[in-house]
């Protein structure tokens, strides 16, 4: 789905505009979710567990890009941003815990 209208997302500290997001309505939700209901999947649970893993990977290698974003749009500090992004990423903690900072 296109969507034409943009929301602005603001730094919660200063209400500064630092992006924008599509803006969408309850009926894109609506038949997003219909079109997700009517799909059956067409991959084994070992490749989507494959897809999973890779997509953890490249945002873990992301974090530091990821982590201003989340700091401007939520007002969080750096530290909790790298937390949320490892959560969003399905690693290990321990694993995290070893990578570079």
């Amino acid at each position: 789905m296109f969507l034409l209208k943009r929301q602005s997302v603001h730094y919660p500290y200063t209400n500064k505009v630092v992006g924008y997001v599509p803006a969408g309505t309850t009926e894109h939700a609506r038949k997003t979710f219909e079109i997700a209901a009517s799909c059956t999947p067409k991959i084994t649970r070992n490749e989507r567990n494959q897809i999973l893993q890779r997509a953890g990977e490249l945002i873990w290698e992301k974090r530091e890009f990821l982590a201003k974003w989340l700091t401007l749009e939520l007002g969080i500090c750096h530290q909790h941003a790298i937390y949320e992004i490892r959560r969003a990423g399905c690693l290990p903690i321990r694993r995290c815990r070893g990578a570079e900072r």
